[in-house]
């Protein structure tokens, strides 16, 4: 009986680790990094662009879900600036034949840290103070291997707010979007619990406007 006793504590205590190996918690991290520009005089944006997010692999529904939340943190910080949204935006690129334009204008932006004065203009010419512009970056992905290692997910978001009247860039800010499963058999959680925590503290750091 005392033989048996043991090698049925001894499973027992082999079932324990290979659940402790396998299950844990979920992590869920978002850190934040965020300079506002000193000169800015609040008050002085009166409506905002807010196009998708660059580089962000969405479906329809999770693109939405994720402009829901930037939408409603920029009219519950700042009530009074008019919102120009990614819907909107992209109707007056496409009316006014600045798709090209605005394609260049990012791809400058992002490799030299120069904003085009022209295309600025172009949205200033429209009613629009300016823009929120944001791009995803550095998304990686790795489902759980049973008792080695759990799922992950972690992505990066920076966003900037340039005045398109000065060509000034009023605020910036980057964050980290880090969600990780339970547990070691896990699949890679979806791309979007990622993002949807990087912006929110990205959105948490929105500045008056």
């Amino acid at each position: 009986m005392k033989g048996k006793a043991k090698f049925s504590g001894f499973l027992t205590y082999i079932v324990l680790a290979g659940t402790i190996a396998i299950a844990g918690c979920a992590v869920n991290k978002g850190t934040i990094n965020s300079h506002n520009e000193p000169s800015y005089q609040q008050g002085s944006i009166l409506s905002l662009a807010v196009p998708r997010i660059r580089n962000a692999r969405l479906a329809p529904s999770e693109s939405q879900k994720i402009g829901r939340t930037v939408n409603q943190a920029i009219m519950q910080k700042n009530p009074n600036v008019m919102l120009v949204s990614a819907n909107k935006f992209s109707n007056i690129l496409n009316e006014k034949g600045l798709v090209d334009d605005y394609a260049d204008f990012i791809e400058d932006y992002i490799t030299s840290g120069i904003a085009n004065q022209n295309f600025l203009k172009a949205l200033a010419d429209e009613g629009i103070d300016a823009i929120l512009m944001s791009e995803l970056s550095n998304a990686y992905q790795q489902d759980g291997a049973y008792a080695i290692n759990k799922a992950q997910t972690r992505i990066t978001i920076h966003a900037t707010i340039i005045d398109t009247r000065t060509n000034d860039v009023v605020w910036t800010a980057s964050a980290d979007g880090i969600r990780g499963s339970a547990t070691t058999v896990s699949e890679a959680p979806p791309l979007v619990e990622a993002i949807d925590l990087a912006v929110r503290k990205i959105m948490g750091a929105l500045p008056t406007l």
